[in-house]
């Protein structure tokens, strides 16, 4: 749901036909676990806002969550939510999702905004940023 959309609900005791079956013991351990979890198997990390709510008299745990750094990955896995299920994300897609034009890497088609760049001029560029340089390799570095 955070790769779709960036937010997501996800109750525990929800059938996914809406029917109402709750969860039996809920305790603050219970939501621990499930707080743990998240935070254990999402990454980039996100902050869910979690709840034991009643509906129809039956306790559910209501899980909110929130991103902005998609791609996520579940236990170092990727997918995309499609109407009630997970679908594995393609490399293809993932490269998308990554690089927002589609483009694996952007550097190799962008024109230089100096075309008469040279090794000297991009390691004085450097040292005037604070950059360093290692002076054995860099020129070679082509």
């Amino acid at each position: 749901m955070l790769n779709k959309h960036g937010e997501g609900i996800l109750y525990f005791g929800v059938k996914n036909n809406g029917d109402v079956i709750g969860q039996k013991d809920i305790t603050d351990s219970t939501v621990r676990d499930v707080s743990r979890k998240i935070s254990e198997g999402i990454k980039p990390q996100v902050i869910p806002t979690i709840s034991v709510e009643y509906y129809e008299n039956l306790k559910v745990i209501k899980v909110v969550t929130k991103g902005k750094n998609a791609p996520y990955s579940t236990f170092e896995k990727y997918y995309i939510r499609s109407y009630d299920e997970d679908k594995k994300v393609t490399p293809k897609l993932l490269a998308e999702m990554i690089n927002k034009t589609g483009e694996p890497d952007l550097i190799i088609e962008e024109e230089a905004s100096n075309p008469k760049l040279s090794f000297k001029i991009l390691k004085n560029l450097f040292a005037i940023n604070g950059l360093t340089v290692n002076e054995k390799t860099f020129e070679a570095n082509n």
